[in-house]
Order: structure tokens, then sequence, then C-alpha cells
């Protein structure tokens, strides 16, 4: 097998995420297979009070010193392959530049929808949105997207930067990304032809459960954040109206701050280790993940799945892609949908268990060893 040095440039969240362990996990996997990898990392969580956010607004735009320090990394390390995962705001599309004058091959693995939409998720005002594709940015600004007009000035003023001096479509060899869905939607919205897109999918992590049979648990779980676009409160208000136990694994405090009261069928268990998640997903008969956005993956329906729970699974982005037979669907915000599909699964065990027999096999296409095949193929393609 042909080796590569690769360097790996990555811009940490402020409160991490699953992206963040993707890139984490891919240099892990990389250097298993014996390649030579070098990082290039900063990160948001340095990014404090006043001065961090003028900072990360100043960095986003040109961040000249963080360019001269990556340039000498390029020099010095001499890779074959940039791979870039997030870049903003602290390393910023304008490295891209450095990479091709040094006819270097790039690769940037796209998480999210950041190339064609400044807040990445296109999602406003509890809807799918696309007003800022084709050059309106400023439509971000207009919209206040990121409800905080500081940080949507500093989003659409960015996007608007990347698009005008073509920092992606002209130095970008080519685009891989965790779904075919994704592909779909990056495509349509930002001109790039279709051949410069790869989807790779995502290493799923071993969750050491050993699975005996469908369990047919007794509550309806959910997990992950509570943001606006994971429609969370609209799962609150089906499971009220169906009066079935719902247990939510992850950090409430988002929740709190726009309810003050719980319902009685509503449980928290608070952030769970790989070991706590794995049986909260085990002893569950359902998770429900009811997404009003484009989902670009959707790990813990792999992982809902490798544990022996079934999943139902919003019609919207890569969800249905990653389930596979492990997953049915419903019409995202649709509330008489989604009770129809808790319940015909709440009812039916055979049905359960057919599903996640299913889903088990399916999800093995997510695998680590598949995810870098997939990835080295390609590094290789763009070179």
């Amino acid at each position: 097998m042909e080796k590569y040095k690769i360097l790996l440039a990555y811009n940490y969240h402020r409160h991490g995420g699953g992206s963040d362990a993707v890139a984490d996990r891919t240099v892990e996997l990389l250097n298993k297979k014996g390649h030579e990898v070098q990082t290039f990392i900063r990160s948001s969580k340095e990014l404090t009070g006043i001065k961090g956010k003028i900072h990360a607004f100043s960095a986003s735009l040109y961040p000249a010193k963080t360019i001269k320090e990556f340039e000498k990394v390029l020099d010095s390390f001499e890779p074959h392959v940039v791979n870039v995962h997030e870049i903003y705001p602290l390393i910023s599309p304008w490295i891209f530049k450095k990479v091709k004058e040094r006819n270097i091959r790039l690769v940037m693995t796209c998480h999210d929808y950041r190339l064609s939409c400044p807040v990445a998720t296109h999602f406003r005002d509890d809807k799918i949105c696309f007003d800022c594709v084709n050059g309106k940015e400023i439509n971000c600004i207009l919209n206040n997207c990121a409800d905080n007009y500081f940080k949507s000035i500093s989003y659409s003023v960015r996007n608007m930067i990347a698009d005008r001096f073509k920092l992606f479509n002209e130095y970008v060899d080519l685009f891989v990304t965790p779904s075919n869905s994704t592909i779909e939607i990056l495509q349509q919205n930002t001109g790039i032809k279709e051949e410069r897109f790869y989807a790779v999918g995502n290493p799923i992590p071993n969750m050491n459960v050993s699975y005996s049979g469908y369990e047919h648990g007794e509550y309806i779980a959910y997990a992950g954040r509570f943001g606006k676009e994971k429609g969370f409160d609209f799962l609150v208000d089906v499971m009220k109206d169906l009066k079935l136990p719902l247990r939510a694994a992850g950090d409430q405090s988002e929740y709190f701050k726009k309810n003050k009261e719980l319902p009685e069928n509503l449980k928290f268990t608070g952030f769970l280790n790989r070991k706590e998640i794995s049986e909260f997903y085990k002893n569950a008969r359902v998770l429900v993940v009811p997404s009003l956005w484009h989902e670009t993956f959707g790990l813990i329906v792999a992982e809902a799945l490798q544990c022996g729970t079934p999943v139902i699974i919003s019609n919207y982005g890569a969800l249905s892609e990653v389930a596979g037979p492990g997953g049915l669907v419903f019409e995202a915000g649709n509330k008489s949908s989604l009770k129809t599909a808790i319940l015909k699964l709440w009812n039916d065990k055979e049905k359960c268990e057919e599903m996640v027999n299913h889903g088990q096999e399916h999800i093995l296409r997510y695998t680590d060893d598949i995810y870098i095949e997939k990835l080295l193929s390609a590094f290789k393609s763009s070179c």
C-alpha cells in the first residue's frame, strides 16, 4: 500500500462536537495504517470575552500570522496531501492558496454546509433556508441568522470573501463528505461540479456491546444537542400527546434556558460516557431523531442500531441513508406522521427486531477500515 505524508488542518469548536471527534479519529486511523501525519490545529476554546470575539472576526477574514505559521509547516513537512476539516474562525481558507502555490493536493472534508450557508446549517426561524446561496450572503445579516448581529455579520462577511475570491471553488481539488445527501445539497447550492465531491461516510465508534436480541425497552430515547434544528421541542410536544415515557441524554441546560417546567413524561439523564450511552440505547424501545434540518450524517443513528435499538428518523438529510432498513422515516415537522411512526414501533416488537437485524448489517459500511479506505482513495484520486 502506498504511504502518504498527510497534513491535516483543523479548527476545534468551542464546545466540541462530532466533527472534532471525526478529525481526531481520522488522524488516529491514518497513523495506524502507517501513514505519516502532521497536524495544524487551532482551537476556538481560547476565544473568550470581547477580545476573543474581535480576534475571531479578524482571523476569519485574513489571519496573517496563522498563514505564515502554516507555510512554515508546509515547507518543513512537505506533505503529499493537505486534508482540511473545519477552518473557521482561526485558520480560514486563505491557506488554500499557499497549498496550491506549492503544487500540493488539497482535499477538504465537509462536515456541514459551510460552503453554501454562513451558519453552516441551512436552517433559520425553525425552517430550512437557502436565502444566502448564489452570492446573497448579505441575507445572513438581514435575517440575523446567528441570533446575534455581531456573529451574523462575521459569518456573512467571511463567506462573502471566500465566494468573491473563489477560495473554495478554485483551490480545493476534492471535497469529501459524510454522505451522498450532503453532496446533493452542496452541489446544488455552490455550483461546484458533482465530480469534485466524494462521500466517505464517518467512522462509527465501537459501542462495546454484545447484542443477543432486541429487548423492547420501556421508553422512547433521544440523544444529542437540544438546539432548535434538532427538533427536540417538537418531539416533546408529540410525546405529551402520546403520554409515553421519554428519556433524553445530553446537556439539558440548553433546554432549561427556554423551558421552566419539565413535562411529567420527560426525564433527562445528563451527559453519559460511552458505556452509559450504550446502556441508554440498549434499554430503549426506540430512538427518535426528529431533526428539522438536513443532517449530514447522524452518528447517533448508527450507535443506537449497533446497540440493538431501532430508530425513527425524519426525512431530512442523511438520516435514512445511514439507518437504511434500521430506520422508520416520518415527515419532518409533521406531528401526525411522527405519532404514527412511534405507535407503530411501540406496539410491534417483531417489527423492531427485524429493523435492528437488517440495520446492523447495513451500518457495517461505516467501519473504521472502510472509512479510511475511501478517504485514501480520495487522496489518491486527487493526486
